[in-house]
């Protein structure tokens, strides 16, 4: 992003501040961590509806979906939301793993009349706390959850959250120039953050991300797509689709993803191993998926562990056993059988 169309400085938000208190503000987030990936093509719809987790074919014009992509053997490489616009469709991926995910799907292309392109677009997201000071260019797109409108001047904005009561978060599309107005609209009566924030709430959420390290670690139940409206089991063929359907229709589902209050000294990073005193084996028994600093020493993580260990009382990071495990509540039930 320019420094020219963008503060240079951000507000220097730090979580162990006051994480609460900043959780009740509008917020406004620069979520460098997020490429954009385009897709056009007369076949776009019917290629990539075979490869996703989800049903494409069913995503309508100026909407938005969690998705995800699949290895032959089920494990989960790429994990996005997918939007649909008249003329393309466009993947929001975390930056360390577009370019692998791209480079892997256009290997299957074939005859198939679709390209994929790593696009120059950035985005911002922008958390609405106070509907009372609800920005003019939100307010006149009047999104509802899953929503996509484009602007006059070619930016694009999307609310990603809103349902049963959540609170609505956005976030804008565009290039320096489209987005340097949005972003100084938005910043008069908000805080201005980095995506850490963001990641935290999607923890609260229970929505899991997907980084280079834990690429292929995870087939979708494990990290609750299943629950989040990221998977389909109605849809048809994909990569890896035979595993995901007979572990749904087995009930055999041995790890599930939790919300956890980790204390310890060091920041819990993705694929960070959880380990269990009551575990015979030194093999882990879960991984961390993301986690975010809440204070000094604390942490809320979203983590994959084996279910037959959720109830050990000594569960531990890989970087020691002095660090302390408690499980939280997600805002949805997770299926244990």
């Amino acid at each position: 992003m320019s420094n020219e169309q963008y503060p240079a400085v951000l507000d220097g938000i730090e979580l162990s501040d006051s994480t609460e208190a900043i959780l009740k503000k509008n917020l406004l987030c620069e979520l460098d961590h997020l490429s954009v990936i385009e897709i056009f093509g007369k076949d776009a719809s019917q290629f990539i509806h075979g490869q996703f987790t989800n049903d494409v074919e069913s995503l309508a014009e100026h909407s938005l979906q969690l998705n995800g992509y699949c290895d032959p053997k089920g494990r989960l490489i790429g994990l996005f939301y997918l939007i649909r616009l008249p003329d393309k469709y466009l993947m929001l991926i975390d930056r360390s793993i577009a370019s692998n995910v791209v480079k892997r799907l256009q290997m299957f292309v074939l005859m198939a009349e679709v390209e994929f392109e790593m696009s120059t677009l950035h985005c911002i997201g922008f958390i609405q706390q106070n509907l009372k000071k609800t920005p003019s260019l939100v307010a006149d797109a009047a999104l509802a959850p899953l929503a996509v409108f484009a602007g006059s001047d070619s930016h694009i904005l999307t609310m990603i959250d809103g349902l049963a009561g959540k609170t609505p978060r956005y976030i804008a599309i565009g290039n320096d120039r489209q987005l340097g107005p949005v972003w100084n609209a938005l910043a008069k009566d908000t805080i201005a953050c980095d995506h850490s924030i963001w990641h935290l709430l999607d923890i609260r959420l229970g929505i899991p991300s997907l980084v280079e390290k834990t690429q292929g670690a995870f087939v979708p139940q494990m990290a609750n797509l299943d629950l989040v409206d990221g998977l389909s089991f109605n849809k048809g063929c994909y990569p890896g689709q035979e595993v995901v359907a007979r572990m749904h229709h087995l009930g055999k589902v041995k790890r599930r993803m939790y919300r956890l209050h980790i204390t310890c000294e060091e920041q819990p990073l993705a694929g960070d191993g959880i380990y269990s005193a009551e575990n015979d084996s030194n093999e882990s028994v879960g991984k961390i998926v993301s986690a975010a600093k809440i204070g000094d020493n604390e942490f809320e993580a979203l983590a994959i562990l084996q279910i037959k260990h959720k109830q050990d009382k000594d569960l531990y990071l890989d970087d020691g056993d002095d660090t302390k495990l408690e499980f939280l509540n997600l805002p949805y039930k997770v299926k244990e059988a």
